[in-house]
């Protein structure tokens, strides 16, 4: 017997999506520690590595330098102190 499909399965629903519920939670923790004051820095850095990186159709090896561009990049830098 199959199953039935509800009409509502293409419609939107409410709730946080991409990634916003991770923003939500260090845009709170970021309020949070200017509240506190901590005696030490605190960075706190939104990386997205879903736009960047050689496609997987690509025709040649995969280049794993070509993910996570800011994250790489603040690293190096963040070493170089």
């Amino acid at each position: 017997m199959p199953t039935k499909i509800p009409k509502t399965l293409t419609k939107p629903i409410l709730g946080a999506n991409d990634g916003a519920s991770g923003v939500g939670v260090l845009l709170e923790v970021a309020r949070q520690l200017n509240i506190l004051k901590p005696a030490i820095g605190i960075d706190i850095i939104f990386f997205d590595a879903e736009d960047y990186g050689q496609p997987s159709s690509a025709m040649s090896l995969m280049d794993s330098d070509s993910w996570c561009l800011g994250s790489q990049y603040w690293a190096k830098k963040s070493t170089q102190t």
